[in-house]
């Protein structure tokens, strides 16, 4: 008996959060991102950033934003440029602690910061609520589709990947733990879950990026340790450091994962009766 998409969904995340805690050879991070939070930082007047002129489009200007898993404001500041407000709301402290210094950096008064899970803090509607790359490993997707609903009096706006961001490392996670990776759902999962609620007049715009670059075959060793749950020091880090080379183009010394040369992000959109 086929699942319904929204049972596949929540099936694969639980599978994947599993597999992924028996994986690890460490304790996790109270904060996950407090290694890489920097990375994520951008200059809010960069124009050379195919999704975010693409989500500018869509934004009405003078428009109040919540940004859902705001991050370090890759987004949210550009967006507060033009926007009447902007409440930026993440878990992740070494996230919101970049968001403070770019806040202070440029100089943007209308952001708004709430540190906490969407799914359980009281937030005022806004007009427009975006979401960029942060579904892939919601279990309770329903649920949280219609909470995306309920913040929203304008429009809704989702960002993914067509496929979700580690899928480009199965082929090393299955190298390294000996198990092929039960990888996360993305954009093409995401559209049948919304088919499936009856959720009507959606907007996909499709826009293809270049990877991230490593600047070094050690930056990139160290990232994969952490994306594959790996002590680099462990015996599994060593046959990672060992095979990794494998796995990577080298470009002028700059280091991408094969499997990731171009993504494509689908800009998901609708307005609100």
């Amino acid at each position: 008996m086929n699942q319904s998409p929204i049972a596949s969904w929540k099936a694969r995340v639980n599978l994947h959060h599993h597999q992924s805690l028996s994986s690890m050879e460490a304790e996790p991070l109270l904060d996950f991102w407090a290694e890489s939070a920097k990375r994520f930082e951008a200059d809010p007047y960069r124009t050379d950033d195919l999704v975010l002129n693409a989500v500018q489009e869509i934004i009405p200007e003078s428009r109040s934003v919540l940004d859902v898993g705001g991050g370090t404001g890759r987004f949210a500041i550009p967006i507060a440029l033009k926007a009447r407000a902007v409440t930026v709301i993440d878990q992740s402290p070494a996230m919101l602690a970049g968001l403070e210094r770019q806040i202070d950096r440029y100089k943007i008064p209308i952001i708004t910061i709430v540190q906490g899970s969407f799914e359980s803090i009281s937030i005022p509607v806004m007009d427009v609520v975006f979401c960029a790359h942060v579904l892939y490993t919601i279990e309770h997707i329903e649920k949280f589709i219609k909470l995306l609903d309920l913040a929203g009096s304008h429009k809704i706006i989702v960002i993914m990947f067509e496929r979700s961001p580690q899928s480009e490392l199965a082929d090393v996670w299955h190298v390294i733990h000996g198990e092929q990776r039960v990888t996360l759902p993305g954009a093409v999962e995401f559209l049948k879950i919304l088919q499936s609620m009856g959720i009507k007049g959606v907007s996909v715009e499709t826009v293809e990026v270049a990877p991230s670059y490593y600047q070094s075959f050690d930056e990139a060793f160290e990232m994969v340790c952490q994306k594959i749950f790996v002590n680099p020091d462990s015996w599994k880090g060593q046959k990672l450091q060992r095979n990794l080379s494998d796995y990577l183009e080298d470009y002028d010394g700059k280091y991408i994962v094969k499997n990731s040369i171009s993504r494509k992000n689908l800009i998901m959109s609708w307005e609100m009766s």
